[in-house]
């Protein structure tokens, strides 16, 4: 994946860059295609009525059946893109669901708990933060931020408490 900042995002650099692109993988072909159409064109191996584009017909064609690939390329990214953040809703959405249910069970009934406010208040906290979490993951956000190395060695993804690092197992 290309991790983009704001002073980075201009044409330029996303043209030019190289990894994630298609143009190293292609270039080669291209340039040797290339070459030997010229030498093929330039030395007249064809003879004088046989010229490389006799006809704009076979160009019409080539041009068509690659804008057909390119547009069903991105069609296809299109559909994968929406596909993905409708599951993305519909996790977010099931969350939501699960803590108003625990809300709304664990409502006081004739007699009022202490800790009954406190107990939901934590409990949207605790969703809140798994669903903060779940898109700081899908997005890779711990890679943005150990490659800017503003992560404590002894943290690791950034959750710390009280200065000392948490094991997954151990969280609170």
């Amino acid at each position: 994946m290309i991790y983009y900042t704001a002073a980075e995002a201009n044409f330029w650099r996303v043209f030019l860059t190289w990894y994630g692109s298609v143009i190293p993988r292609v270039l080669p072909q291209a340039l040797a295609s290339a070459a030997l159409g010229y030498v093929y064109e330039a030395t007249g191996l064809a003879g004088e009525q046989y010229t490389l584009i006799h006809h704009p017909y076979v160009l019409e064609m080539l041009g068509t059946v690659l804008g057909f690939m390119l547009i069903q390329r991105s069609n296809i990214a299109y559909q994968r893109y929406w596909e993905g953040r409708t599951s993305i809703e519909l996790m977010c959405s099931k969350w939501a669901d699960a803590s108003i249910m625990l809300v709304e069970f664990e409502r006081p009934g004739d007699e009022k708990r202490a800790d009954a406010d406190l107990f939901r208040a934590r409990v949207c906290h605790l969703f809140s933060l798994l669903s903060a979490l779940a898109m700081a993951d899908l997005r890779e956000d711990w890679k943005c931020v150990s490659e800017l190395g503003t992560l404590p060695p002894d943290c690791p993804f950034g959750i710390c408490v009280s200065g000392a690092a948490v094991a997954p197992g151990n969280a609170r």
